[in-house]
């Protein structure tokens, strides 16, 4: 795995997000700053679709990188902000890594009610 600038998820907080999203097979499934993108890895083998979002051109590279070494086909990685491309996907679920304009995306979330079962 590569890992951009930043610390990455940590295996036990992937573990513990993802039961507590309770992800369903059919489900899509949104990774908000993506990093690595070891949320999104994990959770393709749960999801129907993930869609892995980062701004970071470094963490954009290491995301595709680490995908394609780990031959998963229903990941799509997305680069660019958050806060706009939520709009346009529809979505059961979201992790959120990061994003600079972190209440505005959380606003996105509510209204779409991608907040799993917490």
């Amino acid at each position: 795995m590569r890992y951009p600038s930043g610390t990455p998820t940590q295996p036990e907080i992937i573990a513990i997000a993802l039961s507590k999203l309770d992800i369903k097979p059919g489900e899509v499934f949104v990774d908000i700053g993506c990093g690595s993108g070891s949320v999104s890895i994990a959770a393709a083998g749960l999801a129907k679709r993930v869609f892995a979002i980062e701004i970071r051109e470094d963490a954009v590279l290491a995301t595709s990188a680490n995908i394609k070494e780990c031959g998963i086909k229903n990941i799509s990685l997305l680069k660019g902000d958050a806060e706009k491309l939520l709009h346009d996907i529809e979505f059961d679920c979201a992790f959120i890594g990061g994003s600079k304009n972190i209440e505005k995306v959380l606003e996105i979330l509510i209204k779409k009610g991608g907040f799993g079962s917490w």
